[in-house]
């Protein structure tokens, strides 16, 4: 599970080998100055993100996403190779007020803002990608995903395309980011997606409100944070649907990403 998101990051030839990337914001380069390990995955954490090419041609037919790879990549002719930190964290939404208690891992990515064009949102202070279980192929109380930037998607699967846009508001204070959607794109970001429950009635609901914090210890080495957020139903847009949980984690992969 964890062997797919390397894949585009540098070590990863089956997401971002071939890809142009848009050049990563170097005003605020947090990970100046931050003393961490280069090259390592013990865990093969960066290979997790991969999905099937059925699994994302059923996600663009649904939302209608034509692929915008022609369109794109005119602005996109460098190729940059960026910092990414990853994180094993654990999810806990025990007596939180949601509709089925859970305690879940997965990771949490970080990586430097993305300029994007387009969007009136402001400039994200970094990029993150949640990824808690998978909310459409294995429906399960917690379960979580959250992009703050579609071209993030790439960490998925190239097929996504180079479309660049900033889903979220991301703002830093010391070392706390929060991350809030921007509500009038939420429809587009169809891959942050959240469960309530598991089971037969399980169903997908799509970030749209809500914040989630992301604390990080003083020597990098260690996450905390909240997750608050509500979202829409999937199939059926007129119900509504929360996740709450706290969450800790250690950092689980150091490692330099070309896309």
């Amino acid at each position: 599970m964890m062997r797919q998101i390397f894949l585009i990051l540098g070590l990863m030839p089956l997401l971002l080998l071939a890809v142009a990337v848009p050049a990563p914001s170097t005003e605020d380069d947090f990970f100046n100055g931050v003393d961490l390990p280069q090259d390592y995955d013990p865990y093969n954490m960066t290979q997790q993100l991969a999905m099937s090419d059925e699994q994302v041609a059923a996600i663009k037919a649904q939302y209608g996403i034509e692929d915008d790879d022609k369109s794109s990549t005119s602005d996109l002719s460098k190729r940059d190779t960026v910092n990414l930190l990853g994180y094993s964290i654990t999810l806990n939404g025990v007596n939180r007020g949601n509709v089925q208690n859970f305690i879940i891992s997965g990771s949490l990515f970080l990586l430097p803002r993305i300029n994007s064009v387009g969007t009136r949102n402001g400039n994200n202070a970094a990029e993150f990608v949640l990824y808690v279980g998978d909310p459409y192929a294995n429906p399960q109380a917690g379960a979580i995903r959250y992009y703050t930037n579609r071209y993030l998607y790439r960490l998925s699967s190239a097929k996504w395309g180079a479309s660049r846009v900033d889903f979220s508001y991301v703002t830093k204070s010391g070392n706390t980011f929060t991350i809030r959607p921007d509500y009038s794109l939420a429809a587009s970001n169809p891959l942050s997606a959240f469960n309530q429950k598991g089971g037969v009635t399980a169903s997908i609901f799509l970030v749209d409100v809500g914040a989630i914090t992301i604390t990080l210890s003083k020597d990098w080495k260690t996450v905390s944070g909240t997750i608050a957020v509500d979202g829409r139903g999937y199939l059926f847009p007129d119900t509504r649907g929360w996740h709450r949980a706290t969450f800790t984690g250690r950092l689980g992969v150091s490692q330099q990403v070309t896309f």
